[in-house]
């Protein structure tokens, strides 16, 4: 966690990842992640904190196929947010306001050459929340194992841009 970020301040975070490869072409991944308050900072009403949760904790499991000409990924997400209790304590932000349980995932792309991949992608949250985008975008491998993101989704909640390099 990079803690010189401003909204990660007083958030202990950490996580685990891992990933089989049944396949040169179909993978599975998994990962845990863990962000809570710190425990010095609670009670939020005592020591006049204010944060977007007191914890939450993050189950991601993927299946990945990619023969290099298609690709298609299907996710799903389970969250177990501890929701701050009094209301002057909360920092609103998406995770609180829009909060679910269970999301899922799916993408499907085409390489168009070794580098470019334009894809389509809609993902929804489960259990009656009119809570869904779709949409798509483009990732460029800039250099070998380094991507670069492009992605627009919309959806009746909100609509998202994505830049970013992974």
């Amino acid at each position: 966690s990079n803690s010189y970020m401003r909204d990660q301040e007083g958030l202990e975070k950490y996580g685990v990842a891992a990933r089989y490869k049944f396949t040169d072409n179909l993978a599975a991944r998994y990962r845990f992640d863990h962000n809570a308050v710190l425990s010095q900072l609670m009670p939020l009403d005592v020591t006049n904190t204010q944060a977007p949760f007191e914890s939450l904790e993050t189950q991601t499991a993927q299946i990945v196929y990619d023969d290099a000409q298609y690709l298609a990924e299907l996710e799903y997400q389970y969250r177990n947010l501890d929701q701050v209790q009094d209301v002057a304590n909360l920092m609103p932000d998406p995770t609180n306001q829009i909060p679910f349980k269970n999301g899922v995932t799916g993408k499907v792309g085409y390489h168009i050459n070794d580098r470019l991949l334009p894809y389509i992608k809609v993902q929804t949250a489960m259990g009656g929340k009119n809570d869904y985008q779709f949409g798509g975008g483009v990732r460029y491998e800039v250099m070998q194992s380094l991507f670069a993101y492009l992605e627009e989704m919309v959806g009746p909640l909100g609509d998202s841009t994505y830049f970013g390099f992974e």
